[in-house]
């Protein structure tokens, strides 16, 4: 699922202290509601999770 940081803050009601969490692409890789958000950009590179 393709969506910008903007709209994942909005969804997941993410504080602004959460970085590298801009308008750019990123896929939502996995989540499991309440444990564990797994982002990785379009072009696969650099995973990360909160």
């Amino acid at each position: 699922m393709k969506i910008t940081g903007k709209e994942l803050k909005e969804i997941f009601h993410l504080n602004d202290w959460v970085k590298g969490l801009g308008d750019d692409e990123v896929f939502l890789m996995y989540w499991e509601p309440g444990v564990e958000v797994l982002l990785s950009d379009t072009q696969g590179n650099e995973q990360f999770r909160f």
